[in-house]
């Protein structure tokens, strides 16, 4: 057999395995990863990838902000590294406000359940104190900053951030749900807080295993500069 028989034999094979890919992992296959900035410009940036028409969460990047604040956070900041993906259900940058101490509480209701709840806030508003529940039961209290200061500076620190981590696939600790608070106020019998920047990523991650992914092992300010394998 000549080389050109034989190039022509793999040629044939490698067509035949693309051929029986599904649809999403041929799309995944030919795609690369991409930035994706999020709706609230102060956390940077993280890893994703269309698959199906749909926007899928990698990793974490620190992009070109003072604090990443979600990658920061996040004991283990990538699910591509498992071969994994998690499904982006919310990065908003819209204003909203929760409440307390009415009959009509205003709450911040999230996808797969989850709900954040303000539970009270600092009498200089400064922080506010609010619980996440998921289908009704709570699984986080937490104390976070509050001020306009914070929110507005140039070298954002995060700490306005209410940070949610969970494990997800095998990913260990890695940020959930993340929503920047811009500013609180409290009254003798009410409080409200305001806040600016949602993200949620699906707490069910889609395994990538059985499809070609380059594993993302070092982390640089964009795409361009991680070192794959």
């Amino acid at each position: 057999m000549n080389a050109s028989s034989l190039t022509s034999i793999v040629i044939i094979l490698l067509l035949a395995f693309c051929l029986m890919l599904p649809a999403s992992a041929q799309q995944y296959y030919s795609s690369d990863f991409n930035e994706c900035r999020f709706a609230f410009e102060k956390w940077g940036a993280y890893g994703c990838t269309d698959l199906d028409g749909m926007k899928y969460f990698g990793v974490y990047s620190s992009a070109d902000v003072s604090y990443p604040t979600l990658l920061k956070e996040s004991r283990d900041a990538s699910l591509f590294d498992h071969h994994q993906v998690s499904e982006v259900l919310i990065d908003d940058n819209s204003e909203g406000t929760i409440s307390c101490g009415a009959p009509d509480d205003l709450t911040l209701d999230l996808k797969e359940g989850y709900q954040l709840r303000l539970v009270d806030v600092e009498d200089d508003g400064s922080r506010v104190y609010v619980e996440l529940t998921k289908d009704g039961e709570v699984v986080d209290q937490r104390v976070v900053g509050s001020t306009f200061e914070e929110y507005s500076a140039s070298d954002y620190t995060g700490k306005n951030t209410y940070i949610y981590r969970n494990n997800i696939g095998k990913a260990e600790k890695i940020v959930q749900i993340a929503v920047s608070f811009k500013n609180a106020i409290k009254s003798s019998d009410s409080c409200l807080a305001n806040y600016q920047g949602v993200f949620q990523i699906s707490e069910s991650p889609r395994d990538l295993s059985q499809y070609p992914v380059r594993t993302v092992r070092e982390y640089g300010v964009n795409p361009s500069e991680w070192t794959m394998s």
